[in-house]
């Protein structure tokens, strides 16, 4: 990723900070759990769906409706 002023700099952090404190948390709770806190997803029934952010560094994924 070439980040060339500080505007994409701050969005590109802001992105960053967003993903690991709000959305890395409900991944980071899951752990303090033995089993997992919803049930796995059978990939032959059901779909995924994947959000790339910042053009591709970091993927989020869920469950396709």
């Amino acid at each position: 990723m070439l980040i060339l002023n500080e505007r994409r700099l701050r969005a590109v952090l802001a992105e960053y900070v967003r993903h690991y404190n709000v959305d890395g948390r409900t991944v980071l709770a899951s752990f303090a759990h033995p089993g997992p806190s919803t049930p796995v997803a059978d990939l032959n029934t059901q779909r995924i769906k994947r959000q790339r952010l910042l053009g591709g560094p970091i993927n989020e994924y869920e469950r396709a409706a």
